[in-house]
């Protein structure tokens, strides 16, 4: 018969990463890169909340759904492309508002944005989303004018790396495109 003893022990560390230092507001993507675009929602999003009233092809019912589209046309294109059937009733729905505890974070990080008025949930988020990746640094132009251009949701508070990560459905020849305009900036 043996005998053994087994020793356990256990330990754990927590780091607080300090505050995102900032030198000022974060940039804010010009309006201009959306070719003077305003969400009809509301919000500096790149896109519209429509809820769209139609003819369900497959049952033959009228149905009721959800669209993210630039404009009304192109929401009601999806509609059709989905399966749904004119004539549409198109409302367009404000987005999602912007939640207190967003605010509550925003301060707690000392961060005012340049542009306050009027933000939504995805506004603030994408802040927030700067803020733990610690990107402070302005998105190429090109790259904002081209994501807005082909279709890519984002908030004019985005960073680079959002909009590139939000590009995922664009045809590869697109996609190259857009990493060259990122891939350009970065070498100036």
């Amino acid at each position: 018969m043996s005998f053994f003893t087994i020793t356990t022990s256990s330990s754990s560390c927590y780091i607080d990463d300090p505050p995102l230092h900032t030198h000022g507001p974060f940039p804010i993507i010009p309006l201009s890169a959306f070719d003077g675009y305003v969400s009809p929602s509301g919000g500096l999003i790149s896109y519209g909340c429509f809820d769209i009233r139609g003819k369900n092809l497959s049952t033959k019912r009228k149905v009721r759904r959800y669209f993210e589209a630039q404009t009304e046309e192109l929401a009601r294109k999806l509609a059709e492309d989905g399966g749904m059937a004119g004539p549409f009733e198109v409302t367009v729905r404000s987005s999602r508002p912007a939640e207190p505890w967003q605010f509550s974070e925003l301060r707690y990080y000392d961060v005012t944005p340049p542009v306050s008025d009027g933000l939504n949930y995805w506004d603030v988020q994408a802040l927030l989303d700067r803020i733990a990746g610690r990107d402070e640094f302005p998105v190429p132009y090109e790259l904002a004018r081209l994501a807005f251009r082909f279709g890519v949701k984002f908030s004019r508070y985005s960073c680079s790396s959002a909009i590139l990560n939000a590009s995922h459905f664009l045809p590869t020849d697109d996609y190259i495109e857009l990493l060259s305009a990122f891939r350009g900036r970065q070498s100036i």
